[in-house]
């Protein structure tokens, strides 16, 4: 999983600290939190996640294929949209 980290000051529950070095957990599992930006970006920590929670509240869930890259995923619709080669004319490239 890859990610980043930022927060300032102390985050409590009940008076008590609430993120150890990774975070922290409701008794239940189901509600947690953590310092961790970015996690949503990691397909498999996703997957893991939705898979997780899918079974816990017995409902059925498919993997979705990962999205490729999105600046990629642009400039291939910009590509479809645009007149590339007339714009790089235009530019004097």
């Amino acid at each position: 999983v890859h990610g980043y980290e930022i927060h300032a000051g102390v985050s409590e529950i009940f008076g008590d600290t609430a993120f150890g070095d990774e975070g922290a957990v409701a008794e239940g599992g189901l509600v947690f939190g953590t310092y961790l930006h970015g996690l949503f970006d990691n397909a498999s920590a996703v997957d893991a996640l939705v898979s997780y929670l899918s079974v816990v509240r017995g409902l059925p869930y498919e993997p979705v294929a990962e999205k490729g890259d999105p600046y990629d995923n642009l400039a291939r619709h910009l590509e479809g949209c645009l007149d590339v080669e007339k714009l790089m004319e235009i530019c004097g490239v």
